[in-house]
Formats: structure tokens, C-alpha cells, sequence
């Protein structure tokens, strides 16, 4: 369990007078993640301690790097990132992608971004910052990464697939037009490309054209894979898309020779549990190659809620006690089932199960970007 951030001082500091970061530095290993709430400490760490610290090694430079990110200094990064420098060691490619994170938030993020460029350049990681659209929701790093990208005139279809991380990027922060437009430069479109583009439209509910785009796919004589067929029926899903999401999830058999996984048979299920077929998604459950996971049952478990099915529920409650999840938000959502049936004792016998389990329900969270 972490310890509370009050602490952190306290536990640092004993463990610097004791000796014991110095002997084991897998102590700071898990203080370094926990440090963003505490920026004196991280600046301390990196300007004071890392320079003197005989064990300090790259890793532990890219974790503190990595945690500043969050930090509400994001400079804390590159002061981390100075004292890898001035210590002799390295960069490698762990070391950039937050760099332009924590870059991004600063009010010089041009300059600065672009210094973190250059650094990247000289030593060969530039293609590892681009990857990092990828996992961004920052249309502003992902705008700026573009820009750059047009001005050095780099090739989007290579085996670096930039194309394909842009597209998703495009399509993480909502801009479907850019994703679209992006997708249509590419001289060769590669299956990732099809991918980005089609999973990007799916998250963004616009499952006609998610379909659409599958349609010319297949006319283009690129085949879908295992990804491709989760978006397109992720979208079906979220749309209500019955007739269309049987006929994908067929296909896979039919028309490309490929076995359906657990995550595709999860798809399905929440397709039909959403349109209110829960007999039928309950029928696929029990015809599976493979057991139900908690995700499957899960999705189940919701439609049952939202349809008032409260038969379906107790069964597929069965299912998940037998699988002995420790994961709180079934249980509570079992609770919740019983309680809207009016079995009020049925609804504290679920709760009572986190209590003799001793399953806590972690607080909900949220976060702004400045």
C-alpha cells in the first residue's frame, strides 16, 4: 500500500540516513511514482541526490521523468532530465515521450518542444516521440508532432507507421475530418492504417462510416485482423447495430477463416445485451470455446440491470462468484440489481461479501490538463 503523501518526507528521509536506498535502490523505485505530489522532493532527487547517488541509473532518471509529467511542475522533468545528463548517463527511448508531455503543458511549448527535438535527434530516438501519439488525447502534441512531421518532409507510411499514429492520435482527440484526411495522404495503407482509422470512428460513435471504411478494406485486398473486427464491433455495439454486428462477428469464420476470441465474443454479448437480447447473449456465453472471463460477464451483468432483468442477473451472479473476482464494482453492481428488485436482504448479502472479503472500493478520480 502506498504510503499517504504527508508521509513521503518522513520516508525518504530515513531512508537516505539509514542507508537503505543506498544498499537497495528498489526502495526508490516505488517512491519515484508517488513523488508528482510532492515537487521539493522530486527536485531535490534529481538536482542533489541522483549526481551522488552511485546506483542511480537511467531507469531511475526516465521513472522520475515519467512522474513529473503529472506533477503540477511539469519543469520537474527536464530537471530530471539535466541530471540524467550531468550524471553520464544515456537517454534512451523511454526517456523523450513524456519529455514532450511535460513540454506540451508549458507556456513555451514550441521552443521548448523543439529543443527536446533536437536532443532526440542527435541521438536517434526521434521516431519514439511520434510514437507517443499514439497513447496522447493532447490535440495540441498531436497538432504540433504533425506540423513538424510536414516541415521535414517524413514519410507517414514506413515501417514506423506514422500514419497510423497520427490517424489514432486524430481520432482519440474527436478530429474524425483529420483522421479521415490523414488516412487519404497515405500512399500505401497498411493494416494498422485501416485500423486507426476504423477503431477512431468507433469511439467516436459514427459506426455507418466505422462500416463503410471496413467495406473498403476489404475491396482494397487488405486483410482486417483481430483488432479490426473488436472496433468494428465495438461500434455496432454502441450503435445498436444488431443485424450488422451478427453479420461482422460471422464473417470472421466465413469469410476470413479466423477463430473469434474472448474479447470478440464480449463485443457480441454487449451488442446484444444493449438492444435488450439477453436470452440470446446469454445463450452465446454458455456455447463458447472458452470460459466467460469477468469482462463478458460484466457486460452481461449491465444489460441485465438496464433491462430490469433481474433473472438473467442472479445467474450470471452464479457465474461471477464462481470465478472468485476480487473486484469490487461487480459486487456493488450486484448489490444495486437486487436492491432496484426490492430484495433488500439479497442487496446487503452482496455488500457484505466486499466487507468479509475485505474489498474496498477505490475513490473515483478526475483530472484536468491547464
Amino acid at each position: 500500500m502506498a504510503p499517504p503523501p504527508r508521509h513521503l518526507p518522513l520516508l525518504l528521509g530515513r531512508l537516505l540516513v539509514a542507508g537503505e536506498i543506498r544498499r537497495s535502490p528498489d526502495h526508490l523505485r516505488r517512491i519515484i511514482p508517488l513523488l508528482p505530489s510532492q515537487p521539493h522532493l522530486a527536485a531535490a532527487l534529481s538536482s542533489l541526490y541522483f549526481p551522488l547517488f552511485p546506483s542511480s541509473t537511467t531507469f531511475l532518471h526516465n521513472l522520475l521523468i515519467r512522474a513529473s509529467t503529472a506533477s503540477p511542475s511539469p519543469r520537474l522533468s527536464f530537471a530530471a532530465f539535466s541530471s540524467l545528463l550531468r550524471c553520464d548517463f544515456l537517454p534512451d527511448h523511454f526517456t523523450f515521450p513524456p519529455l514532450v508531455k511535460s513540454a506540451s503543458r508549458l507556456p513555451s511549448f514550441p521552443r521548448t518542444g523543439a529543443q527536446v527535438h533536437a536532443q532526440a535527434a542527435r541521438r536517434g530516438f526521434l521516431t519514439d516521440i511520434f510514437v507517443l501519439t499514439r497513447s496522447s488525447r493532447s490535440l495540441e502534441e498531436g497538432r504540433w508532432a504533425h506540423t513538424f512531421i510536414d516541415k521535414h518532409k517524413m514519410v507517414l507510411d514506413n515501417e514506423f507507421n506514422l500514419g497510423a499514429a497520427l490517424i489514432d492520435m486524430y481520432g482519440k482527440c474527436g478530429r474524425t475530418d483529420m483522421a479521415v484526411k490523414v488516412f487519404h495522404s497515405l500512399d500505401q495503407k497498411n493494416v494498422s492504417a485501416w485500423n486507426a482509422l476504423i477503431t477512431g470512428l468507433a469511439v467516436n460513435g459514427d459506426a455507418p462510416q466505422c462500416i463503410d471504411v471496413f467495406e473498403q478494406m476489404k475491396r482494397s485486398g487488405e486483410n482486417p485482423n483481430d483488432i479490426t473486427f473488436v472496433s468494428l464491433l465495438t461500434a455496432c455495439a454502441h450503435a445498436e447495430l444488431v443485424y450488422e454486428g451478427r453479420q461482422c462477428f460471422q464473417s470472421m469464420v466465413s469469410a476470413f477463416g479466423m477463430q473469434p476470441e474472448l474479447k470478440h465474443y464480449g463485443c457480441v454479448v454487449d451488442l446484444l445485451g444493449r438492444a435488450g437480447l439477453l436470452d440470446e447473449a446469454e445463450e452465446l456465453i454458455r456455447s463458447m470455446p472458452m470460459a466467460p472471463d469477468v469482462k463478458v460477464l460484466g457486460a452481461l451483468l449491465g444489460a441485465s440491470r438496464m433491462h430490469k432483468r433481474f433473472d438473467v442477473a442472479e445467474r450470471v451472479q452464479s457465474w461471477i462468484l464462481s470465478l472468485n473476482t476480487k473486484q469490487p464494482g461487480f459486487h456493488v453492481l450486484i448489490s444495486d440489481i437486487y436492491a432496484a428488485a426490492g430484495k433488500w436482504t439479497d442487496a446487503l448479502e452482496a455488500r457484505g461479501f466486499l466487507q468479509r472479503h475485505n474489498i474496498r472500493k477505490l475513490p473515483a478520480s478526475s483530472s484536468s490538463r491547464q
